[in-house]
């Protein structure tokens, strides 16, 4: 049965949305595992990066299903549709995804009882996979409830920068009274938090801000990873041409090895 991860922080521009989609790859193409990846933010940019600028709008044309469909559906029987080809291999591992549309956010306006519905689908077609990622956005709202309530585990990606633990006492506090909530029935695990983007050299900011983050995780139990995500071009460069890092133009050694131990760390911690 497949590990069902959720992507969050409370704080946007951590480069949560690539760190999901090169985590992606590197399980299917480097690892062969079956991975599927949703979608849970409205801003659907892991969407537009899995999927391409023509791809996505293709879709958007087409009014094809996304992840909305699984929140508004009414009697839980969803239709093999809502889940989109991105690369399938010979030796059977894959990428498929659940992609999202900004029409998204108007299911936050009629939340009454939606959060249980993504948990349903995942349990209904995670047979298939070995991994499912799920990207969610920077609020706490029904979309994080329904992360927490499909996941086995979290991950947080954190860049260390000015401000960088100002969404972690929220997200704390998000675990906290879903745990509460849910007490005997369901349980959300961080599984790690990432740094990612982190500057060449490590500048001191850079270093004060881990120390920060370093100390509210030992407060909360949770794991720091061990490796980080250093920031490059390549990252950017990647998606612009619809590949992951590894695959990018005039991607440097050291930069690919340095994710590899990242992604051999995460899926070590995931159980996977």
């Amino acid at each position: 049965m497949a590990k069902v991860v959720s992507f969050l922080n409370m704080k946007g521009g951590v480069g949560k949305t690539t760190l999901t989609y090169n985590l992606a790859w590197y399980a299917a193409h480097n690892k062969h595992h079956k991975v599927l990846v949703i979608d849970l933010d409205p801003q659907s940019n892991l969407s537009q990066s899995f999927m391409g600028d023509e791809g996505y709008q293709q879709f958007l044309e087409n009014n094809d299903e996304s992840v909305i469909d699984v929140f508004e559906i009414s009697r839980g029987e969803f239709n093999d549709e809502i889940i989109h080809i991105v690369e399938e291999w010979t030796d059977g591992s894959l990428i498929h995804i659940v992609p999202s549309k900004i029409e998204l956010s108007r299911t936050l306006k009629n939340p009454t009882m939606k959060e249980h519905k993504l948990r349903k689908f995942v349990n209904t077609v995670k047979e298939n996979y070995d991994l499912v990622l799920i990207d969610c956005p920077p609020t706490d709202s029904i979309l994080s409830v329904a992360s927490y309530l499909s996941s086995d585990s979290l991950i947080i990606p954190v860049k260390p920068e000015k401000l960088a633990i100002i969404g972690l006492p929220l997200l704390e506090s998000s675990i906290a009274e879903f745990n509460n909530d849910y007490r005997g029935e369901f349980e959300i695990n961080v599984a790690g938090i990432i740094f990612n983007n982190v500057e060449m050299g490590d500048p001191p900011e850079s270093r004060i801000s881990k120390r920060e983050v370093r100390a509210i995780a030992e407060e909360n139990d949770w794991y720091v990873f061990e490796n980080e995500v250093r920031t490059s071009k390549a990252y950017v460069n990647a998606i612009r041409e619809g590949k992951p890092m590894f695959h990018a133009s005039r991607v440097r050694e050291h930069v690919m090895e340095e994710f590899y131990v990242v992604g051999d760390e995460f899926l070590q911690r995931i159980g996977l």
